[in-house]
Order: C-alpha cells, then sequence, then structure tokens
C-alpha cells in the first residue's frame, strides 16, 4: 500500500495490508492425547474465539502430528471440527478439506501427518476449532503422540488476505 503524506488508511486498507500472512490464533499441546479405541472422536486441542472477517481467506494447519497405536494395521482419522457460533465439539461439522486418514504401520516408528485446508466465511464469525481423532478401522488403540522436548500438537490459524473468490476451472 502506498501513502501520500498525511492520508491515513481506513482500518479495512490496514488490515488487507498488514494482516495477510499473520497468525492470528494458535494452540499447542506438548502431552499425548488420551487414546481412541473406538470410532468415537477423541478431542485433542482447540482454539476458540477466533474473529474471522467476510471477504477474507485463512489458512488452518497443523504441525507433522504423530499418530502412534498398538496395531500395526489400524488405521487412524485425524480431523478438524469447526464451530461459527460457539464452542467446537466433536459432534460439530468437519472442516471441508480437514480430514487425514493413515494405516499405524510399524508402531514403534509411525510416519506423521498434517492437515491444512482453507476457509472463506461468508459473513463475519467468531470461530472455534477443534482437532479430534478417532479410529477407522482396528482393535488396538491409538494416540496423537507428543512429548513436549521434539514432538508437539500444534494448530494455527493464519490469515491469508482477501479472498479473490474460487477462480478455478473445474475440468
Amino acid at each position: 500500500m502506498t501513502l501520500n503524506a498525511g492520508q491515513v488508511p481506513t482500518g479495512s486498507e490496514w488490515d488487507d495490508e498488514f494482516l495477510a500472512g499473520a497468525v492470528i490464533a494458535r494452540g499447542r499441546r506438548i502431552t499425548s492425547s488420551s487414546a481412541a479405541t473406538g470410532t468415537t472422536a477423541v478431542a485433542v486441542l482447540r482454539i476458540d474465539n477466533v474473529p474471522l472477517e467476510a471477504g477474507r481467506l485463512y489458512r488452518v494447519h497443523t504441525s507433522s502430528l504423530l499418530p502412534d497405536g498398538t496395531t500395526s494395521t489400524d488405521v487412524c482419522r485425524v480431523q478438524i471440527h469447526y464451530n461459527s457460533s460457539g464452542t467446537a465439539t466433536t459432534a460439530s461439522g468437519l472442516m471441508l478439506g480437514a480430514v487425514q486418514e493413515m494405516q499405524i504401520g510399524n508402531v514403534t516408528n509411525s510416519s506423521g501427518m498434517d492437515i491444512e485446508t482453507t476457509y472463506a466465511p461468508s459473513a463475519n464469525e467468531t470461530g472455534s476449532f477443534l482437532l479430534a481423532f478417532r479410529l477407522v478401522q482396528g482393535t488396538g488403540s491409538t494416540i496423537l503422540f507428543a512429548d513436549g522436548t521434539t514432538i508437539t500438537i500444534d494448530i494455527y490459524i493464519t490469515d491469508c488476505g482477501v479472498d479473490p473468490g474460487d477462480t478455478g476451472t473445474d475440468l
């Protein structure tokens, strides 16, 4: 943004220029989650009261997450629930594109996974985001691992700036 001497930017001009790329909310957990032993989702980490503006695009993403389990053939699903008018719970809707599944594999050396999606609210909202996971298939138990030293569980909300709208062409 270019300003002439004495010109004062409006609030929206200021936001457009300086909020783009800024992390506007984040949560961190440094301990492993509770275990999931069935197909009921287990809440892991929530961010509440996130101000979101219509006409802007937001990136919702996690750190590299480390699902770990007791049975190598189990499949776990990590997901982000969203509520635009209250506290997100495991009963809240899932964010479009915010679901990842993986087979546990080697129970002593699991692979990492992350979630990343975008969100463009149609009206101003105060959002609540909940990171959760569940067992999709299998008989063991699974957790999202964290030790607070080298592995953490993080969720971030980043303001990407003014939303240009969907300018793509479906082929």
